[in-house]
């Protein structure tokens, strides 16, 4: 009995792994494709979780991937960084002149 339960339970793992391989190979809109076919009803839990997986395959597809420059995330960190090299620059700027104010009052007295 234990060989076979062990030979089962390998089966089990190596094909959901398979699975799940093919279902992260896989291209978007084959995977928008297939969840389209499925016609998941919400009043179920399996159809909800469906519904909320083929939103988040939507979401890829419209926001593209986190390398061009078009992803969503990109853009945001873009923002998030120009701000604050910005604030940099004031900071930096407005030291320097500082230093400058500070040095030609010395030199005037």
């Amino acid at each position: 009995m234990e060989p076979a339960l062990q030979t089962l339970i390998a089966t089990v793992i190596v094909t959901a792994s398979a699975i799940f391989a093919a279902w992260r190979l896989a291209p978007l809109r084959m995977k928008l494709r297939l969840l389209d076919k499925l016609h998941a009803n919400p009043a179920t839990a399996l159809g909800r979780r469906l519904e909320r997986l083929r939103q988040g395959v939507l979401a890829e597809l419209t926001q593209g991937c986190g390398s061009c420059s078009h992803s969503a995330q990109h853009v945001q960190k873009h923002r998030a960084l120009s701000a604050a090299g910005e604030e940099r620059d004031e900071a930096r700027v407005s030291g320097a002149a500082l230093r400058r104010t500070e040095t030609s009052d010395a030199l005037r007295r």
